[in-house]
């Protein structure tokens, strides 16, 4: 379990040979960091408190708990 305000960070990269923009989404958290799709930033909010419950090492979510505010 990863705890603690949340971080979405979205990165944006070129691809030469394609020429095309890729955008992908990371989400932060308890020091934890989770490969996610753009539509957590729908449901989840920037800074709130949550609870990530995950597979150690795989690092697949679980399911996610919103805490009250610390």
């Amino acid at each position: 379990k990863a705890e603690g305000p949340i971080n979405l960070i979205k990165e944006e990269s070129y691809n030469n040979a394609t020429h095309q923009n890729t955008d992908e989404y990371e989400l932060h958290v308890g020091g934890q960091t989770f490969d996610v799709e753009s539509e957590v930033g729908d449901i989840m909010m920037q800074g709130d408190v949550y609870a990530i419950y995950y597979i150690e090492g795989e690092q697949d979510i679980l399911s996610t708990e919103r805490l009250a505010s610390r």
